[in-house]
């Protein structure tokens, strides 16, 4: 199996050929292509899995309990909400799309908005947590040929379970993504819920 995997370099400010076979240099990325020798295909794909969240977890790392409350004005959706959110889903993908055996209680589905209550840190943390490990759990319980197993949700229809695999992680990289760009520039004042 073959898989290319892209890599930041901003320390390459022009064209460097590489001295190795299979990797191409240009003036910002890295293209490696590694062929996963040996590796099942739930192997590569949780491996894959894991390090697209990493879009996510990295927000996590250094947040305050006052990063918490921080949103875009004009917008809904703070940061413990977003944190909320991931959790949800994520458990919801390991019970109702790989069949985990997982109690979910989605808030923030359930509320459909930010109320506001998601404003404990270590909670929030623990919460992702769980719900990573269940994801990852699930994922790695599968057998190479489930992948190409349907699995139809009211969500999005019906898919692979590889193709939903995908869901998941644009998904969760989405709200990682949205949680870098208030962290950057959304002001830290405290916000009041209605």
């Amino acid at each position: 199996m073959l898989i290319c995997l892209w890599n930041f370099d901003s320390a390459r400010s022009v064209r460097t050929p590489s001295k190795s076979a299979g990797t191409i240099f240009n003036h910002r990325y890295q293209l490696t292509l590694n062929y996963m020798d040996g590796k099942t295909k739930t192997e590569t794909l949780a491996e894959l899995w894991k390090e697209a969240r990493t879009r996510f977890s990295d927000q996590l790392l250094h947040l305050t309990q006052q990063d918490l409350t921080r949103k875009f004005n004009g917008t809904q959706n703070s940061i413990g909400f977003l944190i909320r959110h991931v959790g949800d889903v994520e458990l919801l993908f390991a019970k109702n799309v790989f069949g985990a055996d997982v109690q979910v209680k989605a808030k923030t589905l359930i509320a459909q908005r930010d109320t506001g209550e998601w404003t404990d840190l270590d909670e929030l943390k623990s919460y992702v947590q769980f719900s990573a490990q269940a994801l990852e759990s699930s994922i790695t319980g599968q057998i190479d040929h489930d992948w190409e197993k349907i699995i139809t949700t009211k969500e999005f229809g019906s898919k692979t379970l590889a193709e939903s695999l995908g869901r998941i992680i644009s998904h969760t990289a989405h709200h990682g993504g949205q949680i870098a760009l208030i962290l950057k520039y959304a002001p830290s004042a405290e916000v009041s819920y209605p």
